[in-house]
């Protein structure tokens, strides 16, 4: 009977939380009900935890209708809390990022309350194997994937965060997957704003790979698995541009293996082939990547399906292809073609 008292009495709280979400509340109580909601969750963490319902707790209370009415409030609540008080922040940051993908004003919000500095700050005092590590991981990497961060934010994503992310990468390698991939986005999405700015003199996430050509090829491994694998559009897109970054460095010209450009070479020829109409963009970033690909890297040492790419980019400019790619994508290629005949010059002919 104590045991079966044990197993029920957990779960009593999701009925709290229900209930506090199913109350009709005027605005001026919207406070007090996250304050009864965030008592309640840190009570029966290790519960949550343990039960890996944490996400799905964090999710309800954002999506709910009490959250919506006073969708403001609520989240600049919470910005609060996260910034001040000893609340959980594993707790707070799920909030947040649940927060910022139904609502992107609240991304605005955090990055307002200067949300970066404090994210970055927990990041680098924490273990990479600790499990707080991914709120703050993904909620920073939310804001990252703006469309442009402040000069004065950019600059706090310095070499001394890369060479950590890259760290968290290679230490959970064969450990948590869903850190280790959450970090890679994350790294991905910092690139993608040294990308967007032009003033910023170094691509700090470039200079810091080319320091790390021994220690960081997890990194480069688990980028041609989540090509490989296609995953969302969003970051297929944030990876070719990190690879056209590595391609055009010359600190990092050499970065991959030549097994592993064997390996990307597949994946963009296949990619280009079977990509659908609609996928100009794509279709366009993966072809921007080739000409440094193929006349930066080793791949002039190894030739890898050069006839295949040769072939492609001319089936790519005949009448039917330019009937299913636009103006642009035609004359991406065609400067694709010029700039990789000094290498494919003996397959083409």
């Amino acid at each position: 009977m104590h045991y079966a008292e044990e197993q029920e009495e957990p779960f009593g709280f999701f009925d709290e939380l229900d209930s506090i979400l199913n109350q009709d509340l005027a605005h001026s109580d919207i406070v007090i009900a996250l304050e009864a909601y965030l008592n309640i969750v840190e009570r029966n963490i290790d519960f949550v935890i343990r039960a890996e319902a944490l996400m799905t707790i964090c999710c309800a209370l954002v999506e709910s209708s009490l959250f919506e009415k006073s969708k403001q409030a609520a989240i600049e609540y919470i910005i609060d809390e996260a910034l001040m008080s000893t609340r959980d922040l594993n707790i707070l940051y799920t909030i947040l990022y649940f927060s910022g993908q139904v609502y992107p004003f609240a991304l605005d919000t955090m990055l307002e309350c200067h949300m970066i500095s404090k994210l970055t700050q927990g990041i680098l005092t924490k273990e990479s194997k600790n499990h707080r590590l991914f709120s703050e991981i993904s909620l920073l990497s939310e804001l990252c994937h703006l469309s442009k961060l402040s000069t004065s934010d950019t600059k706090l994503l310095d070499e001394t965060l890369i060479n950590k992310l890259l760290n968290i990468v290679e230490e959970t390698q064969c450990g948590d997957e869903s850190l280790n991939c959450a970090t890679i986005q994350l790294i991905l999405a910092i690139n993608g704003q040294f990308m967007r700015h032009p003033q910023v003199n170094e691509n700090t996430v470039i200079k810091v790979l080319g320091n790390r050509f021994e220690t960081s090829k997890s990194f480069g491994e688990n980028l041609l698995f989540m090509m490989n694998r296609g995953t969302e559009l969003t970051i297929q897109l944030l990876i070719l541009k990190l690879l056209y970054a590595l391609f055009t460095n010359t600190s990092t010209y050499d970065y991959f293996y030549t097994n592993d450009l064997r390996v990307l070479v597949d994946v963009i020829i296949r990619e280009l082939y079977n990509l659908p109409e609609e996928d100009g963009e794509l279709r366009r970033a993966y072809l921007e990547v080739l000409p440094p690909l193929i006349c930066n890297t080793q791949y002039p040492e190894i030739l890898h399906k050069s006839q295949q790419i040769a072939c492609l980019l001319e089936e790519l400019t005949t009448e039917q292809a330019h009937k299913n790619i636009t103006k642009e994508v035609q004359l991406i290629v065609e400067k694709v073609r010029t700039e990789c005949a000094s290498v494919l010059v003996t397959t083409l002919q």
